[in-house]
C-alpha cells in the first residue's frame, strides 16, 4: 500500500464516508448489511458481477436513491442532513450515463462542475475558469478544450466527464465502470489520473468495476458484493 495510505490508516480522524448496516435497492434490497468506512486518500474498488448492486450502491452513496435502512455518514455527520449544495462540494459522481449535451464546448460542460461554488448569478469567477482549466489538465483534456461533446471519442468522452468531476473540487469521487467501453491506452491512462489525485490531492475514489486485474493494480482496498452481502473487504493480494 503507498504511503500516503498507510499515513491515512494510522490517523484516527472520522472516516469521510461510513456506513452501518446499510441495505440498498428499489424497493427490494439487492445489498443488505454493508458496513464500510472510506478515508481521505485512499482507492477503494467495488467489484462484482453485473446485477450485484454496485450501481445501486453508488447511487445510494450519492443521495440520489435513499436506502432502504441502515445509516450513511459524511465527515461525522448523517448523509442526510446536508443540503444538496454542501454536498456537491464534497461528493461528485460520474456515472455510466453516455448521452453527450448537444452544441456544448468540453471547457463549458467542464465548467458546468463549478456550479456548486459559483454565485446566485451562475458567473464564472477568475477562480473558477482556473479550476476548470487544472481539471482539464489534469486529466491531461488541454487539446480537446474546444471541441464539441457530443463529437468526441469514447475515451475522451470519459476524461471530460472525470474534468468536470474534478472541478467540483470534491473530497470523494464516486464512479461506475469508468473504464468500461476504453481500449488498453485509456483505461490505463484513466486509472493512473485517478491515482495520482488520490497521492497527489488526498482525492478519495470508490469506483465499481467489473475487472478484477485493474483493480488489483491500482486499489488500496478491495470490497466484494456478491448474492446481496459484502463477499470480502480488503488489501489487494492479501
Amino acid at each position: 500500500m503507498p504511503a500516503f495510505a498507510e499515513e491515512t490508516r494510522g490517523k484516527s480522524q472520522v472516516p469521510l464516508l461510513e456506513t452501518k448496516g446499510l441495505s440498498v435497492g428499489y424497493g427490494r434490497a439487492v445489498l443488505t448489511n454493508l458496513s464500510l468506512e472510506i478515508r481521505a486518500g485512499s482507492f477503494v474498488t467495488l467489484l462484482g458481477p453485473n446485477g450485484a448492486g454496485k450501481t445501486t450502491l453508488l447511487r445510494t452513496l450519492a443521495r440520489r436513491l435513499s436506502p432502504l435502512s441502515g445509516d450513511i455518514s459524511l465527515k461525522g455527520r448523517p448523509l442526510a442532513d446536508y443540503r444538496s449544495g454542501e454536498l456537491a462540494k464534497i461528493i461528485s459522481v460520474v456515472l455510466t450515463d453516455r448521452s453527450a449535451p448537444p452544441m456544448l464546448s468540453v471547457i463549458e460542460y467542464v465548467a458546468l462542475g463549478r456550479h456548486p461554488h459559483q454565485s446566485l448569478w451562475g458567473r464564472l469567477s477568475d477562480e473558477d475558469i482556473s479550476v476548470v482549466e487544472s481539471a482539464l489538465a489534469a486529466v491531461k483534456g488541454e487539446k480537446i478544450a474546444g471541441k464539441l461533446v457530443d463529437r468526441l471519442s469514447d475515451g475522451e468522452r470519459q476524461k471530460v466527464a472525470l474534468a468536470r468531476a474534478l472541478a467540483q473540487e470534491p473530497e470523494l469521487m464516486l464512479l461506475d465502470e469508468p473504464t468500461a467501453h476504453l481500449d488498453l491506452k485509456h483505461r490505463l491512462e484513466v486509472m493512473s489520473i485517478l491515482r495520482t489525485l488520490c497521492a497527489e490531492r488526498g482525492l478519495a475514489v470508490l469506483a465499481a468495476f467489473h475487472d478484477v486485474d485493474v483493480a488489483s493494480k491500482i486499489s488500496d482496498l478491495v470490497m466484494t458484493v456478491r448474492n446481496g452481502s459484502l463477499a470480502s473487504l480488503g488489501r489487494p493480494g492479501l
